[in-house]
């Protein structure tokens, strides 16, 4: 069966603000480098872009317009220009500490992106990624890019081969639907983060598969996992997130453009798109299923949730961050025979098939029963916030289904 895929500062004094005054102080320094550091890297065009065509019932929806007066370009342009290119700095020399070290700061629910390559295993905790959104490292010999959108709570890694050329990929301190735009140091060529597309020209990232759980999880699934060091060279406070509860906030900060009001845009869900069709399910309801057999385009896939998985951005540090959950999304095909799950436990983070009786964790390994040792393929998929799941791909399903607006 072919393998669905998605088409897809300053030092910082002691003195510390107002942790909800964070966000705000954010935007102003943003306002305000916007105006002195220059647009020129960037061309407005008459179009949004879209990563790709996908089939769908249309919905309608409505326009909006949270821009910056003089920084934003013509109406239809959904691109929003904040900051200087690496403004927010990339990290491009990663160090990285042991789950011990690592747990003394970094609570056992937080959420790191976790990717293993050539027998190295390394979480790349969102804690950090909030306060960089890029880390340009090497893993298993492979260049990768690990990425965060903080203001629409997407983590996905690329290669950062580009042809003959090796990639170091940055912030370009714009946002396209509200979403980050990364740049290569070089060649200032422009990506959309989510999906991977050029904005203008030149061929898409290539998606390397990763996965979002909380350092617990990554602990327990990777014995020998690294995490990624509070000693960036930058003087940061990753206790603290940059934005506040940037996840909590209604408003879709820097987006602009068609908005699809079937359920509120800060909703939490995760996507798929298979043969050129685009599907998204919901957290609230998978908080309540836990897992999710589903078939797209024709695929059998499978949705598992882990609840156990905080949300830094729904909140202003660490220490009070709640649980939001974690998906996973696998084709349930194995050696030719279609899989069913359930969950073992609403607490726990493990599944069972119905067909042999095997378990399966989290990361899609079986760890008990007759498939003991098989694993589950990895569907390429996004959690991240609707508004901007249905900005990029506008003709998406949704589960459970919600209605249509009627004006």
């Amino acid at each position: 069966m072919r393998t669905p895929r998605i088409m897809k500062a300053p030092r910082i004094s002691r003195w510390r603000p107002r942790r909800r005054d964070l966000l705000s102080i954010t935007i102003v320094l943003a306002v305000i480098a916007a105006l002195t550091l220059g647009k020129a890297v960037f061309v407005h065009r008459s179009s949004p872009p879209r990563t790709s065509t996908v089939s769908g019932a249309h919905s309608c929806g409505q326009d909006l317009n949270y821009t910056v007066p003089g920084i934003s370009g013509p109406p239809d342009d959904p691109l929003v220009v904040l900051l200087g290119v690496n403004s927010i700095p990339a990290i491009t020399q990663p160090r990285f500490e042991s789950v011990q070290n690592a747990q003394q700061w970094l609570p056992s629910d937080a959420p790191v992106i976790t990717l293993a390559l050539g027998g190295e295993v390394r979480a790349y905790p969102l804690a950090i990624l909030e306060w960089h959104e890029v880390v340009d490292d090497t893993i298993g010999g492979l260049p990768v890019a690990i990425t965060y959108c903080p203001l629409c709570n997407t983590a996905i890694v690329y290669d950062r081969r580009d042809g003959h050329s090796l990639l170091t990929l940055e912030t370009s301190g714009a946002l396209d639907n509200g979403a980050l735009v990364l740049i290569d140091a070089a060649s200032r060529q422009l990506w959309l983060q989510p999906s991977g597309a050029p904005l203008y020209k030149g061929s898409p990232l290539t998606w390397v598969p990763s996965g979002l759980m909380s350092l617990s999880d990554a602990t327990h699934a990777y014995p020998h996992v690294v995490v990624l060091s509070r000693d960036t060279g930058f003087d940061r406070d990753y206790s603290a997130s940059p934005y506040g509860d940037v996840g909590g906030n209604g408003t879709a900060l820097g987006f602009r453009g068609y908005y699809d009001e079937r359920i509120p845009p800060k909703t939490r869900v995760s996507g798929v798109v298979v043969d050129g069709r685009a599907r998204a399910w919901q957290y609230s309801s998978l908080a309540q299923r836990h897992v999710v057999d589903d078939t797209v385009a024709g695929a059998p896939v499978v949705v598992f949730y882990d609840q156990a998985v905080s949300g830094i951005g729904d909140a202003a540090d660490l220490g009070t961050a709640p649980q939001v959950g974690a998906t996973a999304v696998y084709q349930r095909t194995v050696a030719g025979r279609v899989l069913t799950f359930t969950p073992l436990g609403s607490d726990s983070a493990q599944f069972r098939d119905r067909e042999t009786g095997s378990v399966w964790d989290f990361t899609g390994r079986a760890v008990g029963g007759p498939l003991t040792g098989a694993q589950l393929t990895t569907i390429e998929h996004l959690d991240t916030y609707w508004f901007a799941w249905a900005a990029f791909y506008p003709g998406t399903s949704l589960d459970p289904p919600a209605p249509a607006c009627t004006h």
